[in-house]
């Protein structure tokens, strides 16, 4: 975790952020620092897209795989939160990201073997806190059997919860619960 000042400027961060840091950068993160002097050359322009976002007030989540150490690439999602103080002004930005590299490289393994398989269709999706539902992995399978393709289905889950059946549907939930 590391909390950003809306000039990019590092106010605080954790230990496993300054572990990151000095295995990915060479160097200490020091309160004070820019934020940049942290970030990828080849991510520098997607950072700061959705640091701005973050600053107008949306929270973005995003999964990328990223350098690591020499030679070692690992997945991460990475979120940017706003921070508000009292009045309810932006006055920051808290920056984290969790290793989710185990779970990226399960779902390419499962992703070959259901796309091997005609007329199956293997998903996964995540239920936020408001009951928004969103596909995180989907088979080539899904236009055999909806019609669907598995692009028009990351963009809008609704098409398949509506074409399921009830039956079908509270399965699936009992299984995700």
């Amino acid at each position: 975790i590391v909390l950003i000042a809306p000039n990019l400027e590092i106010l605080d961060f954790n230990p496993v952020a300054s572990k990151y840091a000095k295995l990915t950068f060479q160097r200490e993160m020091i309160q004070g620092q820019s934020m940049l002097d942290f970030t990828l050359p080849s991510s520098k322009e997607n950072f700061l897209k959705n640091f701005n976002r973050a600053l107008s007030g949306e929270t973005v989540d995003v999964e990328l795989e990223l350098p690591y150490q020499k030679n070692l690439k690992l997945w991460w999602r990475v979120s940017y939160n706003p921070i508000y103080d009292v009045d309810n002004n932006i006055i920051g930005i808290s920056f984290t990201a969790s290793n989710i590299d185990q779970r990226k490289r399960l779902e390419e393994k499962v992703s070959f073997i259901a796309n091997s398989i005609p007329f199956t269709t293997v998903f996964e999706y995540e239920e936020n806190t408001k009951g928004e539902r969103k596909f995180t992995f989907i088979s080539k399978g899904v236009f055999d059997i909806f019609g669907y393709t598995a692009d028009e289905v990351y963009q809008n889950a609704d098409v398949i919860w509506a074409s399921l059946e009830m039956d079908d549907l509270n399965k699936i939930l009992e299984i995700k619960n």
